[in-house]
C-alpha cells in the first residue's frame, strides 16, 4: 500500500526506527500498524533484543 511505502522509506531515511517510535513517523497514531505489516512481510526486520526495526534494504546494506 502507499502507506506500506511511505514507511519503508521513512524506514531507509533514518536507518532504522527504536521500539515506540514509529507512532511519530506517521499521522494518526496508525504508524505502528503499518510497521507491523512490514515486518510480517519481511520487508522490515525487529531486532529481538532492542526492538529496533531496520529496512530489509538498509540491513543488506550494512552487510555489503
Amino acid at each position: 500500500s502507499a502507506e506500506e511505502e511511505e514507511m519503508r522509506k521513512a524506514l531507509e531515511e533514518r536507518r532504522g526506527v527504536e521500539d515506540g517510535e514509529s507512532g511519530c513517523l506517521f499521522p494518526g497514531g496508525r504508524g505502528g500498524k503499518i510497521l507491523e505489516r512490514l515486518v510480517e512481510r519481511r520487508v522490515a526486520f525487529r531486532e529481538a533484543r532492542s526492538g529496533r526495526v531496520q529496512a530489509l534494504s538498509t540491513l543488506l546494506d550494512d552487510l555489503a
